[in-house]
């Protein structure tokens, strides 16, 4: 199903941490040489409306049109969208391109995962001083950025966020040093949802739901052995 976008491993280099070492995108973007070309192929696209950021959520407000169609003709009745399964913002015309392209197809909800701490506020629509309530925007927190992202939410209490460890020990541990709730375990990470529903074909996030847009709170994801339970 067309429901997500993402961008090259490039994107990823201004914002990684030691962290993203073992990332599950890089993974499949290596196992799969059609897919690394087609993220390497977005992220030039990206990369050419830097300074465009009209033409940019328009762009976006088309993939979203395209997206929606196809979710609807497979019997899909809330149409969703994932941004960044693979590689970050690209710059921050990105940003508010996407908060732009929610703007203007409401019919959509998103949701977005971002290291990218310094260009949260870009995600704000100028009405509202925060991100359409069709775009759910979580920070991705481990234990090198958690000052960054200390700094991003003290200034936009309206962030989610996204506890990403080696254990589900150490999500609660980055949780209390920034005094945040802990959140959700992925639940398809324990084992609670599966990855696709054998019956209806959902995917794990639209099952769970907790990240999409009406949601409420954070959520934790565990890189480890201990993350099935």
């Amino acid at each position: 199903m067309p429901n997500s976008f993402g961008l090259a491993r490039e994107s990823c280099e201004p914002h990684k941490t030691d962290f993203c070492h073992g990332c599950y995108a890089a993974a499949i973007d290596r196992r799969f040489p059609a897919v690394g070309r087609m993220m390497a192929d977005n992220y030039a696209a990206v990369m050419a409306y830097e300074n465009r950021p009209d033409e940019l959520a328009e762009m976006f407000a088309a993939l979203l049109d395209e997206s929606a169609a196809a979710q609807r003709l497979a019997g899909v009745r809330a149409p969703l969208f994932r941004w960044q399964w693979d590689g970050e913002l690209a710059h921050e015309t990105h940003a508010t391109a996407i908060a732009r392209a929610h703007e203007m197809r409401p019919n959509v909800r998103g949701w977005v995962y971002t290291r990218a701490h310094k260009w949260a506020h870009r995600f704000r629509l100028p009405s509202t001083g925060r991100p359409p309530e069709t775009l759910s925007v979580f920070l991705s927190v481990d234990r090198d950025n958690v000052q960054s992202a200390r700094r991003a939410i003290a200034r936009h209490p309206w962030l989610r966020l996204a506890f990403s460890g080696d254990s589900w020990d150490e999500t609660a541990e980055l949780a209390q040093a920034m005094g945040e709730r802990r959140g959700l375990r992925c639940p398809e990470l324990t084992g609670r949802v599966p990855l696709v529903d054998p019956e209806t074909a959902a995917g794990a996030c639209a099952t769970c739901a907790h990240c999409l847009p009406g949601g409420t709170g954070n959520v934790r994801f565990s890189t480890g052995k201990d993350a099935p339970r």
